[in-house]
């Protein structure tokens, strides 16, 4: 197999994590078809688009490359108004109407070249160079030209000629002196100019690089560059999401599987991308299907036909806002990625790392000194905490102690009260018992007013159940008189149904009478007609026998038998005709008597 970026895999990652959910369980499932285009042509791509729309599509996943093709693509979903996600960056100038299916994952060519704009700005950089692979650089960093001005002394822009070699223009920015380089072209192209700088010693402390590309960050520089020299580029992945770590093992484990020879740099951005695709695509067909229930249409190139909920998906998809792999996802009203982080990562020895700006390491540090300090409280706190506790165990001794001193006390009044007379002690037991006395009567008067409220309560309950027991048994009685009511209405209704039906059959056996009479003159034809041919067939036998001479008495029996066969047969159609007339005209009759009834 050959080394893959790693796309199909993302996006079944994406599927099984979908499908796997416990939030999803007993819903339909994701399913995502892969196509795969060999070349990037026009004709190939709309056939393929043909065949994919039969199906049933919800929405239409890339292509990662070939900007042909995704035009096409696009244009394709904009007439049958099916979502249409692009995860390339964008090669061509940027339509003024784009399509409104179309929505854009990756980056734009605008913000990264404000972002280019803001180093330079964050760096006092009065000179720069431009490094463009292409002619369209020029159109797609439009705004970082329009903020330094093309001259000799701001920016200048240097164009790669037809044999890629960037030697002669290195020689000519060494030669001018410009200490910061941007380039604008693909990972492999970038890297080869950096190589190419190294060998004519343009990687010291006195040159800055940096780098449009967003896989840039994911190639391995040799070893032999300058710490000291600040290469810088962009980046969109958010390695705090819970399946980045997951994500980035499984792509790395099909890499070691397929493509030993190559060391793994990292995830590829397009496959990040796709997968967090399917993810914003579920999560507005969840949305939408709150409101409204989405089916699939099977479409074709040849017909004029849309699918109907293309445009409300359209709107919710402009709405969704999650976390992915590439950070924040979010929609502007154009189709275009909005309030996402662009992170600015710069070379170390360990690689590409987060750069961090002065000012947010100066809060760091106070916040680090915050929280030592916050800690030395919660330290002094507890101190504090355990000195009170040391405090009330000492109290509780002293206490301790004080009591066995009250009880000795108590023990010597009572040996004085002792001493005294008993008729005291006496009059006191008295006193005590008449109180107790007393207030068991207040406690029994207090028991029986508990008691009746107790009692008044249930009844009140009591009433209250009765009450609704009432209320339910006037509901029953006035739902039941409203179904009689109602099966009266359908059995009036059925009466008029059955009596149209018997008025309709009157007036079909009134025309089924006309045409038996008609039918009982074609049999009466018809017997005739048979009548003469059995007549012309025994005149026919007469005369053979009178030709043959002997014979004749035998032939005379059989005549007969066959006449009586068929005077018996004759007789048996004619009782049956008669019979059956007779039952149509006694069911004529009922029929007009119930005619009459009504």
């Amino acid at each position: 197999m050959e080394c893959s970026r790693g796309e199909r895999l993302s996006i079944t990652l994406a599927k099984n994590r979908i499908n796997r959910a416990p939030e999803r369980a007993g819903k339909a499932k994701v399913e995502v078809d892969i196509f795969e285009l060999l070349r990037d042509s026009e004709y190939e791509t709309a056939e393929t688009m043909c065949q994919i729309l039969p199906k049933g599509v919800v929405g239409v996943l890339g292509p990662s490359s070939s900007p042909a093709s995704s035009s096409i693509i696009s244009n394709i979903c904009g007439e049958k108004e099916v979502p249409h996600f692009k995860v390339a960056p964008e090669e061509f100038l940027k339509l003024q109407f784009q399509r409104f299916t179309t929505l854009n994952l990756h980056p734009s060519n605008t913000d990264i070249s404000v972002a280019v704009a803001g180093i330079l700005n964050f760096f006092n950089c009065t000179t720069a160079c431009l490094i463009c692979a292409k002619a369209e650089c020029l159109l797609n960093l439009e705004k970082l030209l329009r903020q330094f001005l093309i001259s000799k002394e701001t920016l200048s822009v240097r164009m790669l000629d037809e044999s890629w070699d960037p030697t002669p223009l290195l020689k000519e920015i060494r030669d001018d002196k410009t200490g910061t380089i941007i380039v604008h072209a693909n990972a492999s192209m970038s890297h080869v100019i950096l190589k190419k700088a190294a060998e004519l010693g343009m990687v010291s402390a006195y040159y800055t690089y940096i780098f449009t590309n967003l896989e840039f960050s994911l190639r391995q520089l040799d070893s032999l560059m300058d710490d000291r020299v600040n290469i810088m580029g962009f980046s969109i992945f958010n390695q705090s999401h819970p399946f980045f770590q997951e994500f980035a093992e499984s792509l790395n484990q099909s890499w070691l599987e397929n493509c030993d020879h190559i060391p793994f740099t990292g995830p590829a951005l397009s496959s990040a991308l796709l997968f967090d695709a399917v993810y914003a695509v579920v999560s507005a067909v969840q949305e939408l299907n709150r409101s409204q229930e989405i089916g699939v249409k099977p479409l074709s190139c040849g017909s004029a036909q849309i699918w109907q909920h293309g445009t409300s998906l359209m709107n919710y998809l402009r709405m969704v806002e999650l976390e992915g792999l590439t950070g924040h996802i979010e929609f502007n009203s154009k189709g275009q990625r909005s309030n996402y982080a662009l992170k600015i990562l710069q070379y170390t020895r360990n690689g590409f790392r987060q750069a961090t700006n002065k000012l947010e390491r100066k809060k760091e540090r106070k916040k680090e000194r915050e929280r030592e300090r916050e800690r030395e409280r919660e330290r002094e706190r507890e101190k504090e905490r355990k000195k009170e506790r040391k405090k009330e165990r000492k109290k509780g001794r002293k206490e301790g102690r004080g009591r066995e001193k009250e009880k000795e006390k108590k023990k010597e009044r009572k040996k004085e009260e002792g001493r005294k007379g008993e008729g005291e002690r006496k009059k006191k037991k008295e006193r005590k018992k008449e109180n107790e006395r007393e207030r068991k009567k207040e406690r029994k008067k207090e028991r029986k007013k508990e008691r009746k409220k107790e009692r008044k309560k249930e009844r009140k309950k009591e009433e209250g159940r009765k009450g609704r027991e009432k209320e339910r048994k006037e509901k029953e009685n006035e739902r039941k008189k409203e179904r009689k009511k109602e099966r009266k209405k359908e059995r009036k209704k059925e009466r008029k149904k059955e009596r149209k039906k018997e008025r309709k059959k009157e007036k079909e056996g009134r025309m089924d009478r006309r045409g038996r009479e008609k039918e009982k003159e074609r049999k009466k034809e018809r017997k005739k007609e048979r009548k003469k041919e059995r007549k012309k067939e025994r005149k026919k036998e007469r005369k053979k026998e009178r030709r043959e001479g002997g014979g004749g008495r035998k032939r005379k029996k059989e005549r007969k038998k066959r006449k009586r066969k068929e005077g018996r047969k004759e007789g048996r159609k004619e009782g049956r005709k008669e019979g059956r007339k007779e039952g149509r005209k006694d069911q004529m009759a009922q029929r007009s008597e119930l005619g009459e009834g009504r």
